[in-house]
């Protein structure tokens, strides 16, 4: 096998330094024949063992220098690999935390995705909502406006019915003050147990000077007060067959200045109340302020 060598410079009486070292010794002894062949004639056998000497030092020390230099390269390719390989580890790592971070990022863009689809299915169903909403709205609206429209016939309606049911109230009022227009009301005349009232109703008539009798009555009873106060007698309703006895009793009586006890015999002075019966509506007209 041929040792690689890289070139030296040449010196003073040696040939230039070969790479190949086979070369080399082909041509240092070529030299040293050619050298020994003009020696035999100028040169002793002296010099050239020194030159021969002195080229195995150099070749020593070239050889020792190229050693020197092809170990530090060495060292400094060793270094450069064990750089690249902890360039390669850091390469790695980073490489596998890139993987790793991108496996995050598919897995975040993942649930970022089904996040955005759950919300636009919630979207989806809020709108659906909301336009139920809205059409339940109008129609309530609708409806709304159809009763306020109800409201306002009835309103209407209403008011209607009131001025009729005002107009059947006074009628009605009026027929029932027409019905009791025969009708006498006695107030304060003490109750006795087993009384005629129509005889009592005579008597009077007799005191006061009105000639009335018992065919000119058609009913007399006692009636109890919407608002009974205790020990009062019930007041005595005498309803006439005719207006003008009514109106006489009542002028006889009120020329009399009123009837008492006294006039009946039941003793005292206290004093009978006899006027026209009335409505409750008529008494308040008629109320005296």
């Amino acid at each position: 096998m041929n040792v690689q060598r890289s070139p030296s410079v040449a010196k003073v009486g040696l040939a230039s330094c070969q790479p190949d070292l086979a070369k080399c010794d082909i041509e240092v002894t070529q030299q040293r024949n050619t050298t020994l062949r003009g020696s035999k004639r100028k040169q002793p056998e002296e010099t050239m063992k020194l030159e021969l000497n002195d080229f195995r030092k150099e070749m020593m020390s070239f050889l020792t220098d190229f050693k020197t230099s092809q170990d530090e390269n060495i060292k400094k390719i060793y270094e450069e690999i064990s750089s690249l390989k902890e360039q390669l580890c850091d390469l790695k790592y980073i490489s596998d935390s890139l993987s790793q971070d991108q496996v995050n990022i598919k897995d975040t863009l993942n649930a970022i995705h089904s996040a955005q689809q759950a919300t636009a299915a919630t979207i989806t169903e809020m709108q659906i909502s909301l336009e139920f909403s809205s059409k339940r709205i109008d129609t309530l609206q609708e409806l709304a406006t159809s009763s306020e429209e109800k409201l306002k016939i009835q309103s209407r309606e209403i008011l209607e019915m009131q001025v009729i049911l005002d107009k059947l109230s006074i009628e009605n009022r009026r027929q029932e003050q027409w019905a009791r227009q025969l009708n006498v009301e006695m107030v304060g005349v003490p109750e006795s147990k087993n009384e005629d009232l129509t005889s009592l109703v005579l008597r009077i008539a007799e005191k006061v000077g009105v000639a009335m009798s018992a065919g000119d009555i058609e009913s007399c009873t006692r009636v109890q007060a919407k608002n009974p106060v205790k020990g009062r007698p019930r007041n005595i309703i005498i309803k006439m067959r005719s207006r003008i006895y009514k109106d006489n009793l009542i002028a006889g009586v009120k020329k009399h200045r009123g009837i008492t006890t006294g006039d009946l015999g039941h003793g005292g002075v206290h004093q009978y109340i006899v006027n026209s019966v009335i409505t409750n509506i008529w008494r308040l007209l008629n109320k005296p302020y």
